[in-house]
């Protein structure tokens, strides 16, 4: 904040008028009869003006304004008082526009400058003022950086030799809103336009490059959809025995995003998209995919290029000061984007109270798709094509909610980060949600292929069929034995 004390003494203008008053008082004119005149005098960031009348027994100023320089008039309703005899003020009293006064000097608060006025009559100077100034509070735009973003969660089929294939048909995502993590309700607002790319930034800047994996799209008022771009394909297999395990899910985690946001003095916001930060030494938008099984326990994650990854050394530290690479916590907390991460997960499939045939999971994060049923029947092998279909009202309530915490990036200014503190709940924290994208329904008919292989050790004794149920959040298909 820049302050400025500017201390006026009133030479020029005030010095003349002083003048021409004591003329009137002292030349032959009865001390009994009262003078004045208007002053005007320079003060703060602009100019005070106000009507002064005096005699041998006191004086009082009022009629005050205030004019910035290149801006109206502010009239202020105030007035000061003063009672003597012999040329000085004994008594004084007043009001400053909110309250009494007894001093010989008036606090007036006109926009971002605090104005004292005051003097005697009979003295040199003839009225004077100082003031306080504040720079004025406004928009500040900058980029934020959380440590990390859930983009998706992959479902793993049953057997060993089994996988899924999301091709370049398929545009899933979930639709992310940070809105829970300002003070204000509808505080957020957004401004991206549909089917966007999500370019590289380095200093705060765009670079012209811009993300091969995923694009962005505004999802809702407060929410952008952060969708699976169709020039990339993915493939997720089973885990390493017969079966289904579900720790062999994987999790899709962004590492090196920023948020562009612009936020005003009163803590509304506007975001304009998603970016990635070209710091990061990969130089493209950092995505790693990582089993439920690592996440829950980071002891199995061995791998060394992984570990510098997830170690995040080239970004800054965080808000509240600490280092910005993943932790344990920080792990357990993307696990949980899969319910499967909780030993104790058992979904259980109702049919909707609607009565339309839908069945859906009781959580309702699952809702059973239009899709054939996989066989798994020992040494068979069946290729099987997903459809996606429309998401059923129970679905569309379906969230996956965590705090995820952020660094600023090095070039934001003061104003940007007293701004957001504002605005913000949690000043080192974001309240992320990853919810059903209203998108979704204008997938339909995008289709994945799933190729399974049945059991082959001779001993399984475990589901012959699996149900095909849609992730409502992220758009992906999970297996559930059907019996």
């Amino acid at each position: 904040m820049i302050r400025n004390r500017i201390i006026h003494t009133c030479r020029h203008a005030l010095q003349i008028g002083a003048l021409l008053l004591f003329a009137l008082i002292f030349s032959g004119a009865s001390l009994a009869q009262s003078q004045g005149g208007y002053m005007s005098i320079s003060a703060g960031e602009g100019t005070l003006s106000y009507y002064v009348s005096a005699s041998a027994y006191g004086a009082s100023w009022n009629e005050f304004s205030f004019t910035p320089y290149g801006g109206s008039r502010t009239y202020i309703d105030a007035y000061l008082n003063c009672s003597g005899s012999g040329g000085s003020c004994n008594q004084w009293s007043g009001w400053n526009g909110t309250s009494n006064v007894s001093s010989n000097t008036l606090t007036l608060q006109v926009g971002n400058c605090t104005i004292y006025f005051g003097g005697e009559p009979f003295n040199y100077p003839y009225g004077g003022a100082g003031s306080e100034c504040t720079a004025p509070a406004t928009s500040a735009t900058g980029y934020i950086q959380p440590k990390y973003v859930v983009l998706s969660v992959r479902y793993a089929p049953p057997g060993s030799a089994s996988y899924v294939n999301y091709g370049t048909s398929v545009t899933n995502g979930a639709s992310s809103s940070i809105s829970q993590s300002f003070n204000a309700s509808g505080a957020l607002s957004i401004s991206v336009t549909g089917g966007v790319s999500i370019p590289g930034i380095l200093n705060a800047s765009e670079t012209g490059s811009i993300a091969a994996t995923n694009t962005q799209e505004q999802d809702s008022s407060s929410s952008i959809a952060i969708l699976k771009s169709t020039s990339v394909t993915y493939t997720l297999s089973g885990p390493p025995h017969d079966g289904l395990d579900h720790s062999y899910d994987q999790v899709v985690v962004w590492l090196n995003p920023a948020i562009n946001l612009t936020v005003s003095p009163s803590g509304s916001v506007q975001q304009s998209g998603y970016a990635y930060d070209l710091s990061d030494p990969c130089y493209c938008m950092d995505t790693i995919a990582l089993p439920v099984r690592q996440l829950v326990n980071p002891s199995l994650i061995t791998d060394q290029n992984t570990l510098a990854i997830l170690a995040r050394t080239w970004a800054p530290n965080l808000a509240d000061g600490s280092s910005p690479g993943l932790t344990p916590a920080d792990l357990l907390s993307i696990a949980a984007a899969d319910p499967y991460s909780s030993a104790s997960y058992n979904p259980t499939p109702k049919p909707d109270p609607d009565y339309d045939g839908s069945v859906c999971t009781t959580d309702g994060r699952f809702c059973l798709s239009n899709n054939q049923n996989i066989g798994y029947s020992p040494y068979a092998s069946t290729n099987y094509t997903q459809s996606s279909s429309q998401t059923d009202t129970v679905g569309m309530g379906a969230t996956d909610t965590r705090q995820v915490a952020f660094g600023y990036d090095y070039s934001v200014g003061g104003s940007f980060i007293a701004n957001l503190t504002v605005a913000l709940k949690m000043s080192t924290t974001l309240t992320w949600t990853n919810k059903w994208t209203s998108l979704t329904n204008s997938m339909t008919g995008q289709t994945s292929t799933a190729y399974i292989v049945g059991p082959t050790d001779g001993i399984y004794s475990g589901p012959t069929e699996f149900c095909i149920y849609t992730d409502n959040v992220y758009g992906t298909y999970m297996f559930l034995p059907c019996n």
